[in-house]
């Protein structure tokens, strides 16, 4: 089973864009690409519209999606191989620094998913704020969790 590790911690163009304009700066500092979830106030969100607003939240939700199943099969491989005994099985051949690196990875992808979850609680917001609670995807709610909403849209 091929791990899923994306690189999925910017916002889209479209965003970036908007949060550009509003004095974000990329990662390289000169406000290019590579801006972070983080750095999208919810000013910025509001100056957006609904159906924008909305995609963004069904694809930073998918995003997050794909990073938790990241981590699940990244879990999965370092509790598989913390059970072999050595040299009986595939996988051995991970050594202390490999597993390091992938519970690294695992943090990584844990504080990008908070990220991207408080995104979503300023996008829902910002939605909120313009269109009242009727402009909400199907099953979302103006007080619901990130997950609780994301859970709601892949249903």
């Amino acid at each position: 089973m091929p791990l899923v590790i994306s690189d999925l911690s910017s916002v889209s163009s479209t965003i970036a864009h908007q949060a550009r304009g509003n004095g974000a700066q990329g990662a390289n500092g000169a406000g290019g690409a590579g801006v972070k979830s983080s750095q999208i106030t919810l000013e910025t969100l509001r100056e957006l519209d609904p159906a924008t607003l909305n995609g963004e939240i069904d694809r930073v939700a998918h995003s997050i999606s794909h990073l938790e199943r990241s981590n699940a099969q990244i879990r999965q491989l370092l509790d598989q191989t913390g059970q072999q005994d050595e040299g009986t099985a595939e996988g051995d051949d991970m050594d202390e620094d490999d597993k390091r690196e992938l519970r690294v990875a695992v943090e990584e992808n844990e504080e990008t998913i908070s990220d991207k979850r408080q995104l979503i609680d300023r996008m829902t917001r910002a939605l909120v704020d313009q269109a009242g609670t009727h402009a909400l995807p199907a099953g979302a709610s103006a007080g619901a969790s990130a997950q609780g909403q994301a859970a709601a849209r892949r249903a």
